[in-house]
């Protein structure tokens, strides 16, 4: 349905969480629906959350990813995995 969640951000580690919040703001603004594992949990709770949420896709932040300027882009209903620039996540998921 189209009131299905697009995006369902799991910060890893306490530098990410901030990232993931203004990433949230962004696809927002961008009329994508996103919300943000901000509760500290495992990133094995989080995906499981992730799942529950029936997102359409995870996106994972961690350490290498902010240290890259990436996002890794995980495509909940297939399980494939894509890593993609930071500036240009919102034009990504813009197109699904």
């Amino acid at each position: 349905s189209s009131s299905r969640m697009m995006a369902f951000i799991v910060p890893m580690g306490e530098p990410a969480r901030e990232l993931a919040s203004r990433l949230a703001v962004q696809l927002r603004s961008a009329g994508l629906s996103a919300d943000v594992a901000l509760d500290g949990r495992s990133v094995k709770a989080a995906m499981k959350a992730a799942d529950r949420s029936q997102a359409r896709f995870a996106l994972l932040i961690g350490d290498v990813e902010i240290a890259a300027g990436t996002v890794v882009i995980k495509d909940l209903d297939s399980g494939e995995q894509t890593e993609t620039a930071l500036d240009s996540v919102v034009d990504t998921l813009s197109r699904h």
